[in-house]
């Protein structure tokens, strides 16, 4: 009896388990499926000095809400403090939601979704772009007054930033080689629409739609790359690129470009093999091509103080040049590279360096740094340095389901329920057998509709109208060892004969 009890139980459980495949799934779905039409997490990420900033999406909107970690010395985290911080914490103040961000030195700006342009941090040489070095700090945001409206991209340096209009043209402001510009001041001689500014330590570039670079600033180290040393206060042609440039970056006193090849150039400063090109020269006034592995070709580059990454089309990154904190990817001490070395992480998309600490975005929106970590730039909860990339903390949202969540189809191996299945309920809801029950061997016949008892058949002896039927009463007591058996002459009681 308890076999076939536990096999009842057993059989209504594949019954609930066949249901669930079929009608229950879609419910499951909506409460683990999430909706990914527009991925989450960091979406552009600028890092300069000993900060970092990115432009994060935490809401599915595609819209940046931006967060900066590190030096807040000076209010360039932008978040109402002046400390520093080894995680993300949120830029405060900002009228819209954020499309881009750009760190400086000691300062950042943020260019908003409604194409307006704000600054804060250090204002000692007019980065706020205001005509006022007053206050000379800010902890949260400042308007550029002068450009709120049709800004679509800005770069920042030590101590100098520039803005790209929507009709190609470049407007900067602060200090840059002892020149003060205290509100924006468009750039002249820069002939032809602009797709790029890069703003250095001293000297700014910009990337012309037909592949031209034009720069200006210091020339010390022929970073101009117009085989001069002279500075200049316009833009001059950097010359010997051998074909048109897609991507351009200024390091602290250096420039790298990736042409239409995906070959990557530099000039100006190597000291440290920054240039990439096996050498330790300090004087470079036009492009060197940077010694690469053959086949290997890069889709954008970024320059430090002196170290420089690029990303090759690939999705791996290479690094080369200064490594005292180990931001080319490899342990210090120093060991500089002079030639470009693959860090471990894949799937790169974009990069962004600071003086001595390098930040990779991942294709799917995953942020990782390395290098110096003195002041938090790295962003993972801890000030120390590191070769190897680690994410930094809070930028990705834990998954929350939504309303619009897609349930999940039935298959075709999916067992529908029938007609006569009695779905599960609170009060009918089948108990899991045990480890104690004893589960029924394949000698067992569960019961089922095709097979009740048989009926008795004609050739059965029915009972009688006198057969008694035992009770409490009248069941007879069975013989014992001192009972003394019948013999063939004894005449077996009857109704009439029945002794007393």
């Amino acid at each position: 009896m308890k076999k076939l009890l536990n096999l009842i139980l057993i059989m209504a459980s594949v019954l609930f388990v066949q249901m669930l495949s079929f009608v229950p799934q879609t419910r499951l779905a909506q409460a683990v499926n999430v909706q990914q039409a527009t991925p989450t997490g960091p979406m552009q990420v600028s890092s300069y000095g000993f900060h970092t900033c990115a432009v994060v999406d935490l809401t599915e909107s595609g819209f940046g809400e931006l967060k900066c970690w590190g030096r807040g010395q000076y209010g360039a985290l932008g978040n109402g403090a002046f400390v520093d911080s080894s995680v993300p914490v949120s830029v405060v103040g900002l009228p819209t939601t954020v499309s881009m961000v750009a760190a400086g030195y000691n300062h950042t700006c943020a260019l908003t979704t409604s194409g307006a342009v704000f600054c804060w941090g250090s204002n000692t040489v007019f980065q706020f772009g205001n005509g006022s070095t007053s206050p000379n700090s800010s902890a949260v945001p400042v308007a550029v007054s002068s450009l709120q409206r049709g800004v679509i991209a800005i770069d920042a340096g030590d101590s100098y930033t520039c803005a790209l209009t929507n009709v190609g043209a470049v407007h900067c402001w602060g200090a840059q080689d002892n020149v003060f510009q205290g509100v924006p001041t468009q750039i002249p001689s820069l002939t032809g629409f602009v797709q790029k500014i890069a703003v250095g330590g001293a000297h700014s570039c910009a990337l012309l739609v037909t592949g031209e670079i034009k720069c200006w600033g210091d020339n010390f180290f022929g970073q101009l790359g117009d085989g001069t040393t002279a500075p200049r206060t316009t833009p001059v042609t950097v010359v010997g690129l051998g074909g048109p440039a897609i991507d351009i970056t200024t390091g602290l006193d250096y420039t790298c470009a990736v042409c239409s090849d995906h070959a990557a150039l530099c000039w100006g400063n190597n000291q440290v093999g920054q240039l990439g090109n096996e050498a330790f020269t300090s004087i470079n006034t036009q492009p060197i091509a940077v010694t690469v592995p053959t086949g290997t070709g890069f889709s954008n580059i970024a320059a430090g103080a002196s170290h420089t990454c690029a990303v090759a089309t690939t999705g791996s990154t290479y690094c080369w040049g200064g490594n005292g904190f180990g931001q080319v990817g490899v342990a210090p001490p120093p060991a500089n590279r002079i030639l470009p070395t693959p860090l471990s992480l894949s799937s790169v998309s974009s990069v962004s360096t600071g003086y001595s600490h390098t930040c990779l975005l991942t294709t799917d929106r995953r942020l990782f740094c390395l290098g110096a970590n003195t002041d938090g730039q790295l962003g993972n909860g801890t000030t120390t340095s590191t070769s190897i990339p680690i994410e930094v903390l809070g930028l990705i949202p834990p998954p929350t389901p939504t309303a619009t969540n897609t349930p999940v189809p039935p298959t075709a191996t999916d067992v529908p329920p029938t007609a006569t299945d009695i779905p599960p309920t609170a009060t009918n809801t089948p108990v899991p057998p045990t480890a104690t029950d004893v589960p029924p061997t394949a000698t067992d016949i569960p019961p089922t509709a095709t097979n009740t008892p048989v009926p008795p058949t004609a050739t059965d002896v029915p009972p009688t109208a006198t057969d008694i039927p035992p009770t409490a009463t009248n069941t007879p007591v069975p013989p014992t060892a001192t009972d003394v058996p019948p013999t063939a002459t004894d005449i077996p009681p009857t109704a009439t004969n029945t002794p007393v």
